[in-house]
């Protein structure tokens, strides 16, 4: 079953979603599973502005 979750809290996301889709403007500009997520720093800096550096 697929559910939307759309939540500011990273750290519920990656314990809660296999997938995970950040949307800018409407349109999908990343998609991957949990692990590819958890590791891609540049994404989550640039898009989420969590400031990983």
């Amino acid at each position: 079953m697929a559910i939307l979750l759309v939540e500011q809290n990273l750290e519920v996301c990656t314990q809660l979603a296999d997938r995970h889709y950040i949307i800018e403007q409407g349109r999908i500009v990343y998609e991957g599973d949990n692990a590819s997520f958890k590791a891609n720093d540049t994404i989550k800096d640039r898009y989420l502005g969590v400031g990983v550096v």
